[in-house]
């Protein structure tokens, strides 16, 4: 009998739900990890795609209205830094957590507290507490191997009645300088012009 109530025991505990860790690989930072969720996107980009830069769903072409979408082979985890819609993207999809090499799958933050590359470049609006992020307009890639010059968030700009996307909001407003950030000289792509933030991801549609 005492066999036997062990071994309904244990198999009641085989059939609890696993508990798993949903917080980021990377080791660079630990303030704010908290309720992060993380999916698996492919790079149909020519590019790497660094980490903590900005992603949305790839779309055939400039001037597209679709996102690139095969039911029969995806369900929209194809994408790209670029973009070339005239207004805060509205495919704009998450951050990327890790470096994702062109035609790699790679994971994307897309909900929770996360750093983001801010083009300041493009972005003439001063980062603070609150800033709503997206995907910039007019996206472009520049050269096959690095993210130089596009991928970065830009404050949302788009007026009130016109659909577009947003990546979330700025949680604090002192550039990180953490080793390997962008901003910093020990970054992967060389590139010391823009800096990384932290915002909370949450994408979703305005209007």
């Amino acid at each position: 009998m005492k066999k036997f109530l062990l071994v309904a025991i244990a198999l009641l505990l085989l059939g609890l739900p696993n508990a798993s860790a949903r917080n980021s690989a990377a080791t660079y930072d630990n303030k704010y990890y908290s309720q992060q969720e993380f999916v698996q996107g492919y790079n149909n980009s020519t590019g790497t795609i660094y980490r903590d830069f900005v992603v949305g769903l790839d779309i055939n072409s400039v001037g597209d209205t679709s996102p690139t979408i095969n039911p029969n082979a995806n369900l929209g985890q194809y994408i790209t830094p670029a973009t070339g819609s005239t207004t805060d993207n509205l495919y704009v999809f998450g951050v990327a957590d890790e470096t994702i090499p062109s035609g790699q799958l790679g994971r994307i933050a897309i909900r929770g507290p996360h750093k983001v590359v801010v083009n300041l470049t493009k972005d003439t609006v001063a980062v603070s507490v609150g800033t709503i992020l997206s995907q910039c307009s007019y996206n472009t890639v520049y050269g096959a191997t690095t993210l130089l010059g596009n991928g970065g968030a830009c404050t949302y700009s788009t007026a009130t009645g016109t659909a577009a996307g947003m990546l979330g909001y700025v949680l604090n407003a002192t550039a990180t300088t953490d080793t390997g950030d962008v901003g910093q000289t020990t970054n992967p792509q060389s590139n010391t012009t823009w800096s990384e933030y932290w915002a909370w991801i949450a994408p979703q549609v305005l209007r």
